[in-house]
């Protein structure tokens, strides 16, 4: 071994040394490298708190809407043409309002108003 580096290794035995007689003196010990920081444990506590806020706020809307079923004044009450000329007025693709089924079920009610562009109720 060449004595320079055999020099380094005792440099770094001795303070090992010293290392492990402070660690003996005070009884506690030093960590090493990178460990869990405080701020990082705070951020995550953070983070689950955000979730869990927004868990409970989707289990009070599913709760909520239990009792509705929110289509149902879409097929049953209100007439189509009336949704047609709304999405044609506000440039809102009709597919918003109506699924595939409803589509094909009220296609009477699109191929209408697409015919007259001054629709009224």
């Amino acid at each position: 071994m060449k004595p320079k580096e055999l020099k380094e290794r005792l440099a770094v035995v001795e303070e090992l040394e010293k290392k492990l007689t402070r660690e003996n003196k005070s009884k506690k010990v030093d960590p090493e490298g990178k460990g869990a920081s405080v701020e990082k444990y705070v951020a995550n506590i953070h983070k689950l708190d955000e979730r869990i806020a927004t868990m409970r706020l989707q289990a009070e809307d599913r709760e909520g809407n239990k009792e509705v079923a929110l289509g149902t004044s879409k097929i049953n009450y209100i007439d189509p043409r009336l949704t047609v000329v709304f999405a044609k007025k506000f440039d809102v693709p009709i597919e918003k309002f109506f699924s595939k089924t409803l589509r094909e079920k009220f296609n009477w009610a699109i191929d209408s108003i697409e015919d007259d562009d001054d629709w009224e109720f």
